[in-house]
């Protein structure tokens, strides 16, 4: 229970003040209700708040004098009784109460006040008035609390200043900070590992059967031999075997051993041999075209393949490994079949676009019958059908590129002391198995086709 001293000023009936008493008051009720000093009770006597509103709590209660008038002098005293009461929004202060007290003065210890009555005359702010509460002025708890409540604000802004700031400064850093490196390999053993060439292996196009590849390889070189029969004359001719013989340098006949050019030249002025000369640079020439390891000129390969090989440096003389170059070629060769085959998610292999190979195709229909025009009886059927046959010889190749193995196409004769052999169909062989483990030496699925001349 609190307790706060309250002054009382004590006047005879001609308003001379005689005396000042100190009342204790306790401080446990409500705003409003009747202050008592010793018997009697003060108070207001028109009910009033002093302007404050109905509930807010006051200094209101029972009141003890610490200190007694003389009651001998005294009939009828008039005392003015200082109230604290807190009004609406937390302010406090101080509301005076003129009071009349009739007092039956037979008592010799204490006066017996008989009646009293009260009324509000003045309210003054706290501080202006010497109440006391627990030894400390009401200015000086006021001026604490105050300063209590500003040195919090001020206390709590400067904590909130120094942690935006901190927080800013972080952020900054954090932005600013260079990433640190990630190390390579799996950081978790929750993360998905890369797929293997297994896992790849099986989105790769499926393996041709190696009998369907030599048969397909036959049927190119029986429609070698049916354009050359229906195509060209076995009249003679007047050409200069050495023109004949640059173009077919220019062609590449001879340079990777067999006939050589000038000998193909003498073989096809020849009526009799004539045919089988102009097989051989035909087989020579188309088969050629579609060898992924030949890099030849008149590649008809996929373009952006046939550009990367041709930008492709050799092997080292020093230093060099040749079993790493094609291990690399291999596995580039499957992985760009993949890539370039827009139906891959059949698992089929790639096959050309005319569109696009069609360019090709006449460049290299160009470039043979700058050896073939002296022995064509009709040059825009020949062009045609020897088109036709180019494109074939195409699509047989865009199905080797796509294997999984890797194949070679053979253009070898075995020559013999006394004899000489024309290769009129070109062989196969097979370097690698399906998983791409190669032979220790090259299988032969298809030997290729020799006339002796």
């Amino acid at each position: 229970m609190a307790v706060t001293t309250i002054l009382t000023t004590i006047s005879d009936s001609d308003g001379n003040p005689i005396e000042t008493v100190a009342y204790e008051v306790s401080t446990d009720t409500i705003k409003g209700q009747p202050i008592t000093i010793g018997t009697s009770t003060l108070a207001p006597q028109d009910g009033s708040q002093s302007d404050t509103q109905a509930g807010d709590q006051s200094l209101a209660g029972t009141a003890k004098p610490t200190t007694t008038p003389n009651a001998e002098e005294l009939s009828t005293i008039t005392t003015t009784v200082a109230s604290l009461e807190t009004i609406k929004g937390g302010a406090t202060e101080v509301v005076l109460y003129e009071t009349l007290v009739v007092v039956d003065a037979a008592s010799n210890t204490q006066p017996a006040i008989s009646s009293a009555t009260a009324s509000p005359i003045a309210s003054a702010d706290a501080s202006d008035l010497d109440i006391r509460s627990g030894g400390l002025s009401v200015g000086a708890v006021a001026g604490a609390a105050v300063g209590g409540v500003v040195g919090g604000l001020l206390i709590g802004l400067l904590a909130a200043f120094f942690f935006f700031r901190r927080k800013k400064s972080q952020q900054a850093v954090v932005s600013y900070a260079a990433p640190e490196p990630k190390p390579y390999g799996p950081t978790s053993t929750s993360a998905t590992p890369p797929p293997d060439n297994l896992q790849l292996n099986q989105f790769l196009a499926l393996a041709t059967p190696d009998n369907d590849l030599s048969s397909e390889l036959h049927s190119l070189g029986d429609l070698t031999q049916m354009h050359v029969e229906n195509n060209y004359h076995s009249r003679p001719v007047k050409a200069s075997p050495t023109a004949l013989a640059q173009a077919l340098a220019n062609l590449g006949i001879g340079s990777h051993g067999g006939l050589t050019a000038d000998e193909v030249a003498a073989l096809a002025l020849d009526t009799r041999t004539r045919q089988t000369a102009l097989q051989h640079v035909l087989a020579h020439v188309l088969f050629t075209s579609i060898d992924f390891s030949s890099k030849s000129r008149l590649t008809m390969l996929p373009a952006p393949i046939a550009a990367f090989l041709q930008s492709m440096p050799p092997v080292e003389k020093l230093g060099g490994n040749h079993d790493a170059m094609n291990l690399a070629l291999s596995r580039w060769r499957t992985l760009a079949a993949f890539l370039l085959n827009p139906t891959r998610s059949n698992r089929n292999t790639l096959a050309p676009s005319e569109t696009s190979i069609t360019p090709q195709a006449s460049g290299l229909v160009n470039a043979l019958n700058s050896f073939l025009s002296p022995f064509v009886s009709d040059n825009q059927q020949q062009s045609t059908h020897l088109q036709a046959v180019v494109l074939e010889c195409t699509k047989f190749g865009y199905t080797l590129f796509s294997q999984p193995s890797d194949w070679k196409i053979n253009l070898s004769a075995t020559l013999q002391p006394g004899y000489r052999m024309a290769v009129v169909c070109a062989g196969l062989d097979k370097l690698t198995t399906n998983e791409g483990q190669p032979y220790r030496s090259p299988n032969s699925v298809s030997a290729p086709t020799l006339v002796q001349v």
